[in-house]
């Protein structure tokens, strides 16, 4: 099996569809569905994509290092097996074309000089039967000549010449197109500047307690293990269709990727991340754009209930 038929066989015995699984990790279902067809090309990167794969095998509550393993082993072998690239086919049928006229061309030509040479000979034969003709019915009989009459032909009248301009005349000025147009400045439009490229960055951020009204309540960077952690940013200069990612790392192992919205040049966006009891340990949050790049961190503790 490939990792792509594993990981929908782990999903299918738990008779669960993508559908749940994208609601939950806040995955999108294009992503879980190139996992389990093995399209990695339509992922975004290698970080993101083992993201990917821990967030699904928690989801199933399996064991995601086997997963994470058989990844590896696949994106490998579809690495090193790509096939090269092959030779243009149209250059190929152009050779073999080629080949074929050239061991031809001494075949047709020898066809052309044989029929030539029928052609000759039938031609000469005819002749000499419509000579042999003639001959056995005596000579033909003498035609009088007739008179040429001479036929008048009518030349036309040359043109008058041209009569020189005088001295006197008065000069007039043609209009000739000259050899390199000249277009009004009116008529030149400037070209218009090119947009400016939004910048996506973070105004502010941080980790809490919860969030209230798009709100950061109680900022932190220790939490007890039972709680939720909630990492709330605020985006600047985004437009709308713009997405960032919320990446949860614990002991520097992603366990969760988010994908936000950015519908505004100054967005609040927060993400909530539980803390079960086996979570106690070094935790960090980092804000990314979609090329991967980290916009902001945060880290914190999380500590075994008192």
């Amino acid at each position: 099996m490939t990792f792509g038929d594993r990981l929908r066989a782990e999903r299918e015995k738990r008779s669960i569809g993508l559908e749940e699984i994208s609601s939950s990790t806040k995955i999108r279902k294009t992503y879980l569905e190139a996992l389990e067809r093995n399209e990695f090309g339509e992922l975004p990167g290698e970080v993101f994509n083992k993201g990917f794969v821990r967030a699904y095998a928690e989801f199933l509550g399996t064991d995601p290092e086997p997963l994470l393993r058989a990844y590896t082993r696949e994106l490998r072998v579809r690495t090193t097996s790509e096939p090269t690239a092959a030779g243009d086919p149209l250059d190929e049928l152009r050779r073999a074309i080629d080949r074929a006229c050239a061991a031809r061309q001494p075949r047709v030509r020898r066809r052309l000089l044989a029929g030539g040479l029928l052609v000759g000979v039938t031609a000469l034969a005819g002749l000499g039967a419509v000579l042999w003709l003639l001959r056995s019915r005596g000579d033909p009989p003498a035609v009088a000549a007739r008179p040429v009459q001479p036929v008048a032909v009518s030349l036309p009248a040359p043109p008058p010449p041209t009569p020189e301009p005088s001295a006197t005349a008065p000069r007039v000025d043609e209009s000739i197109p000259s050899e390199e147009p000249v277009t009004p400045p009116a008529l030149v439009a400037a070209p218009a500047p090119p947009p400016p490229e939004a910048t996506i960055s973070i105004g502010d951020f941080g980790v809490g307690q919860a969030v209230d009204n798009r709100a950061l309540v109680g900022r932190t960077d220790r939490l007890p293990a039972g709680r939720d952690a909630w990492f709330w940013t605020l985006v600047v200069g985004g437009r709308p269709g713009d997405r960032i990612h919320h990446v949860w790392l614990h002991e520097d192992r992603i366990v969760r990727v988010l994908e936000l919205p950015v519908d505004g040049p100054r967005w609040r966006t927060y993400s909530r991340q539980p803390l079960p009891p086996g979570a106690v340990g070094n935790w960090a949050v980092e804000a990314r754009d979609l090329s991967g790049a980290v916009l902001a961190r945060s880290e914190f503790l999380c500590v075994a209930p008192s």
